[in-house]
């Protein structure tokens, strides 16, 4: 019993998230991070900054736009930096530097810039929820495959309806933010798409939890097989209908960058 017990305590630990994406795309796998240098984003000539175990890794040449000199000594196999302060106040800016105690001005964004920045913050948000159905949906998985599955049945209610909470919490705020904004945007569609998942989850546990009550029933198993694979493809087609959704808005900002 103990040793079931603390099985299922690792399951229900593991956090996975498939995938990792973020507005500006990716490198090699990881989240690709801009870099700013007041309100002047530093130009990416090859290798951008990314972010790397939770750490935000800045390849060092971006240095040479805040007027850093960088030396590369390959007898030592080493980097020199030295920082020019009167460089870097002004890098990039095309502009004299602000005189001493005055701040550089804020820039005033457009109305439909506020609810682009709006949209994004939305967008990612619902992207966060998609990687907790995912994980949800990968735990229900091994949750069929315990022996004494039938003494965590009550976990497993608990998890979903948690889930379901904050579903219908982030429900109501991206609709009340798509209601607000007059920007074209595709916020229901994501929770469309998020709405079919979990109404598979629920038809899904609710399979695993009868057949746990008919004593794990082997004329069950073909049935429950085939929801948790619906229920896989389900998750897995709204988590990339999301991760579409913001690597085309991403490719707009690029777009309206371009010279």
């Amino acid at each position: 019993m103990k040793k079931g017990i603390l099985t299922m305590l690792l399951l229900l630990g593991i956090t996975n998230i498939a995938s990792a994406s973020t507005l500006n795309g990716e490198f090699e796998g990881n989240p690709i991070v801009k870099v700013e240098a007041g309100e002047q984003e530093l130009k990416v000539e090859d290798v951008p900054a990314i972010n790397y175990k939770g750490r935000t890794m800045v390849p060092i040449y971006l240095l040479r736009q805040l007027g850093a000199e960088v030396t590369w000594n390959d007898a030592s196999y080493s980097v020199s930096v030295a920082l020019d302060q009167t460089k870097s106040a002004g890098a990039n800016s095309g502009a004299s530097s602000p005189a001493q105690g005055q701040g550089q001005p804020q820039p005033v964004l457009t109305q439909e810039q506020k609810e682009l920045e709006l949209i994004k913050q939305v967008y990612q948000t619902l992207h966060e929820l998609d990687q907790e159905i995912w994980s949800f949906t990968e735990r229900l998985g091994a949750f069929k495959e315990l022996d004494n599955a039938a003494d965590f049945s009550f976990q497993l209610d608990a998890d979903l309806q948690s889930l379901s909470q904050q579903y219908m919490d982030f429900m109501a705020l991206a609709l009340k933010v798509s209601e607000k904004v007059k920007t074209k945007n595709k916020i229901f569609e994501i929770i469309q798409s998020q709405s079919k998942v979990m109404e598979q989850l629920n038809k899904t546990k609710g399979i695993i939890q009868f057949w746990i009550k008919a004593k794990n029933d082997t004329n069950l198993n073909s049935t429950m097989n085939t929801a948790m694979y619906n229920t896989l493809q389900e998750a897995q087609r709204n988590l990339a209908h999301t991760n579409k959704v913001i690597r085309e808005l991403a490719l707009k900002d690029i777009q309206k960058q371009l010279p």
